[in-house]
């Protein structure tokens, strides 16, 4: 790996234009320092300096229930995450700032351990995103020796990048620490005879949910003829994916882990972080890697993302000799549990100052978020509930049937629905027709943008002014003629929660429901301006 100076400027994020190439970009404002050291979907536009999610590196108001997708991040994290950038520069004063990254990073894994009660046995690995993880666990399964076969569960579910990455290709046209790579290439180090991939649809092609029963039915074929074969198995389970779902459920996984042992790798992507503790230690005692991001349910800035790793698959990158080398592109060495020797030869000594502060951000809301008691979250996640179930029938949003909640009876507060997907419940206002996907994203858009120098009345320029945060559209409904419905997805944050636990039963739900009387207004206010604004983009 380099060790010019100019260049470990470029891979931690910066530029030898805008970076000192001795302090890791740590001389930056802290707001510019956390829109670095991740992929494109964080460079800032400078015109409107937000990201390709509509969201900021430092505070701004908005009503936001854009957990799903990104946030912008909130003023007690963002406090806290300028109070860290201080003692950082403080520190690099008299010390390395390799040696100061590699202990905050260490200092984050003590902070995971005790904040999900994970045991001292549990590696802690950092990452930008999920999506990079992805090529941590690849290149952990591919340590057993065999030929591995990557099952992926509903790919449309997760990160849109995540299916390359699981082949072994490059997912974006620059990584994390700043090489320029071509989108779909092979990574170095991840052999393609060596790899094979599956994907198992949680939907029908109507975007209708496939019966549960038949396609455990088809995994369980997939895994059956894979461990016969003698390759290893990588079983992505999906735990709340971009719509909210489960596959397979722990029951099923406990009896998959249970009859195929050490045959079988399984990876939880949890990366939307709508997960409790409890369900946390209860994979990793299946021997399951668990995948969370500081961003989605958590609240903090995307991108920031680590996995815990179970002992006896962390041990692969103690005893496999040399990690695939092309993970030097995405991860630093400090971002590694100190143990993986495989990993010496391989990680560049550089530091990602973005990515620690954009995870201290989600650390932050995290620690306030388990301060408070289960029933104080409970309340939140009931009444939001209440709130979107409570929509009117000519409210721009409806439910989508198959975003409903079933009984989560005895579930942890963090274990139950905060997500849910809504059609637009309007038409073309030119044309009377339906309303597709792309006809969503336009409005996405619009609701997170100043709209308000297209109106006079006072009343519709305070509605058009607001920044709305919701999440993007997914693919998960048709109309008769094929083509896809115009979805929108709102849920809790972590943020949200810690926001609005002192408000009483009635001033909360109240909250809730003025919010989505806000974004449904927005929507139809905007509506007239849709086709001007596809024409435009």
């Amino acid at each position: 790996m380099t060790t010019d100076p100019d260049t470990l400027a470029i891979l931690a994020g910066g530029s030898k234009d805008n970076m000192a190439a001795d302090d890791g970009g740590l001389s930056l404002p802290t707001a510019e320092l956390m829109a670095l050291g991740g992929d494109a979907r964080i460079t800032l536009d400078e015109q409107s300096g937000l990201n390709s999610y509509g969201c900021a590196p430092k505070p701004m108001p908005a009503i936001s229930y854009a957990s799903s997708t990104a946030s912008t991040v909130s003023a007690g994290a963002f406090a806290q995450a300028r109070a860290f950038h201080f003692q950082l520069q403080r520190d690099a004063r008299t010390r390395p700032v390799a040696d100061i990254y590699a202990d905050a990073m260490e200092d984050a894994r003590q902070r995971l351990r005790l904040l999900y009660g994970i045991d001292e046995s549990v590696d802690i690995a950092f990452g930008p995103s999920g999506t990079d993880l992805e090529y941590l666990v690849l290149a952990t399964s591919l340590c057993a020796g065999k030929i591995v076969r990557n099952i992926v569960v509903e790919v449309d579910e997760v990160g849109s990048g995540c299916l390359n990455a699981q082949k072994g290709r490059y997912f974006a046209p620059r990584t994390a620490l700043g090489l320029d790579v071509t989108t779909g290439d092979p990574v170095p180090g991840f052999p393609e005879e060596r790899m094979v991939i599956d994907t198992i649809s949680l939907r029908n092609p109507d975007g209708s949910l496939r019966d549960v029963a038949e396609r455990e039915r088809v995994l369980a074929e997939v895994i059956e003829r894979s461990v016969a074969a003698g390759e290893q198995v990588l079983l992505h389970v999906v735990h709340r994916s971009k719509t909210g779902l489960i596959a397979p459920c722990i029951d099923i996984l406990e009896d998959l882990v249970g009859r195929y042992g050490d045959r079988l790798d399984v990876i939880v992507d949890a990366c939307q972080g709508r997960i409790s503790p409890k369900m946390i230690q209860a994979y990793l005692a299946l021997g399951s890697t668990v995948f969370v991001t500081g961003s989605k349910f958590l609240g903090g800035p995307p991108f920031s993302a680590f996995a815990f790793l179970p002992k006896q698959l962390g041990d692969r990158m103690v005893d496999c000799g040399t990690a695939a080398e092309g993970l030097g592109a995405f991860f630093a060495r400090g971002e590694m549990p100190a143990r993986w020797t495989a990993m010496d030869a391989v990680l560049p000594q550089v530091t990602n100052f973005g990515l620690l502060l954009r995870l201290e951000c989600g650390l932050f809301e995290l620690s306030r978020l388990l301060a408070y008691g289960e029933d104080v979250v409970a309340r939140a996640v009931q009444t939001f509930h209440q709130a979107v179930r409570e929509l009117p029938a000519d409210s721009a949003l409806r439910l989508l049937p198959a975003s409903d909640v079933g009984s989560e009876e005895g579930l942890h507060p963090l274990d139950r629905t905060m997500l849910h997907t809504f059609v637009l419940n309007v038409r073309n206002p030119e044309t009377g027709g339906e309303l597709d996907i792309e006809d969503a994203r336009a409005i996405y858009a619009m609701l997170y943008t100043d709209m308000s120098e297209h109106f006079s009345a006072p009343w519709d320029r305070m509605i058009a002014s607001e920044t709305c945060h919701v999440g993007q559209p997914v693919r998960c409904l048709r109309h008769s003629n094929g083509s896809w419905a115009p979805t929108l997805r709102l849920s809790l944050s972590a943020p949200h929660i810690s926001e609005v636990a002192g408000l009483t039963p009635d001033a909360l739900l109240r909250r809730f429901r003025t919010d989505l009387e806000w974004i449904a207004a927005k929507i139809q206010l905007v509506l007239p301006l849709l086709e001007e604004r596809r024409k435009a983009a």
